[in-house]
Formats: C-alpha cells, structure tokens, sequence
C-alpha cells in the first residue's frame, strides 16, 4: 500500500508542478518537488519484484510524462521563442539572421511575428541557440499550428514525449549491456526534474538524451557508423554532447575512432547544412 501511496504522491506533485504553480511561486514550486522527491526516493529504496517489474515502471514514467502533455510550460517560457523561430522558418527566413528586436522595429513584417508574441519572448535582445533538430520541429509545429501556441505546445510536447519513450525503452537495455543493475534506470525514468524540465518545460536535452543513449547503445552492439549517426543526432539536438567525444580516443583503437569520428563530423555537418 505504501508503494501505491508514493506513485499516488509522485503523480500529485508532478500534476502541481505541470498545473498549479509559477515561475515566481517559490513555496508552490518547493512544495510540490518536495512531494515528487520524497515519493521518488522511497521508490527508488523499493525493490523491483513481480508486480513492479521494470516494465511496470516504464509504463508508469510514460504515464507521469504523459500527464503534463496538455499544458502549457509554467516554469519556463522558451515555448514563445520556438513559436518564433518555427513562423521564422515557415517563411523561408533564417532565425540566426537577425535578433527578435530587428523585426520590432521594422514594424513586425512577417506575418506570424506581432507585439503580442514578441512581449513573451525571454530574449528578444538575443540570437536563437537552437541547432537544427530543434529547429526543424519549430518548423513542422509552426507550419501545423500558424496561430495557435496551446496546439504548438502540445505538438512539441509530444514530440519529446517520443524521444524520452525511446530512452526509457533504451536505457534499462544499455545498462544489462554494460553489466550494470537495470534498476538503475529507474533513477532516470522516475525523476521528478527530468519529468518536469524536458516534456512538461519543453526543452530539448529529451532529444539530446534520447540520441546520446542510442549511440552509447549501439556501440555496444559494434555498430561504429550507426553510432556515429546517432551522435551527430544528439549534437544537432543539443551541443553539450560534442565535449564528450573525446573520450573515446582511449575507448576505441584508433581505426575504429577514426569512422566514428569521421561519420559523426560528416553527418554533423550534413544536418547543420540548412541552417548554414
């Protein structure tokens, strides 16, 4: 009953968290991570046994993701800035072109961008950071939903909804491969900032995190170009994963590094190439 008392809490505080609570709301924001921590932590002392398989805990990480779908980011809004580049793009205009205050003051000439949009971006003084993979779900989201931001919402919601599905499936299986407890995905799968930050706040790390285990995956499998791929998908996603290429100048012989190397660079550059 204890154990149903914590999934209970987990889905309580992560709901406050995607529903109840704001930016400037300390105590709301404290209060319920306090609730999603405690509850997290006590699962994670459980043990996993019949019943409460690890395919039971992938199903109930979906489900807690699934649950902030439909709302709109509270605890950030980047959301506004990805609207704004995506109506960039669907014009044929390149979102690093110019800063969001150039089109402010030529009087908002491209249809999608006006004052109302503009007075929510967090960063009107700075150029867009967003690589291509990101990028190119601000497209499809602007060119699906033009005018609306709650649809755009939950299109980008849901597309990195799908990337952490992918990790949750891979991460358990990425563990066995490398002789390490699958229980120990749970640490990731169940974790209540995890949850929150990538599918309820909308940031891409999901994407990054997804490709990242997917090239640590199949380079287990000696699969060098198919992880070579998948890395150039994690850097195009998010840059943080390109510092830890070198790493694996001590992990590989050096023929294999160097098509790994070689198919990360060019795949890179490939997915790079719209935007440049």
């Amino acid at each position: 009953m204890l154990r149903y008392a914590a999934i209970i809490g987990l889905f309580v505080g992560i709901f406050g968290l995607g529903y109840q609570t704001s930016q400037s709301d300390f105590l709301s924001i404290l209060a319920w991570f306090s609730l999603s921590f405690a509850s997290y932590f006590w699962l994670l002392q459980q043990p996993v046994q019949a019943g409460f398989s690890i395919p039971f805990y992938q199903g109930l990480s979906i489900g807690l993701r699934l649950l902030l779908l439909f709302g709109l980011p509270l605890l950030s809004d980047d959301l506004y800035r990805f609207i704004w580049d995506g109506r960039l793009l669907v014009q044929g205009i390149n979102p690093f072109d110019h800063l969001p205050a150039y089109y402010a003051e030529q009087g908002f000439p491209v249809p999608g961008l006006d004052q109302s949009l503009f007075t929510l971006l967090n960063s009107p003084e700075y150029f867009t950071i967003y690589p291509p993979i990101a990028q190119g779900l601000f497209y499809v989201g602007a060119w699906l939903f033009p005018d609306q931001i709650w649809a755009n919402s939950v299109f980008l919601k849901g597309s990195l909804l799908l990337f952490e599905v992918g990790t949750i499936l891979l991460l358990p299986r990425l563990l066995e491969a490398w002789g390490l407890p699958k229980e120990r995905s749970l640490w990731y799968l169940l974790n209540p900032l995890i949850i929150v930050e990538l599918v309820g706040n909308l940031h891409f790390e999901a994407a990054m995190i997804f490709f990242l285990v997917l090239a640590l995956f199949v380079l287990t499998q000696d699969q060098r170009i198919w992880g070579g791929l998948a890395w150039a998908g994690s850097i195009a996603a998010k840059l943080l994963t390109l510092i830890f290429l070198p790493l694996f100048l001590r992990r590989m012989p050096w023929r294999q590094w160097l098509v790994f190397f070689a198919v990360t660079g060019i795949a890179t550059l490939l997915l790079f190439l719209p935007l440049l």
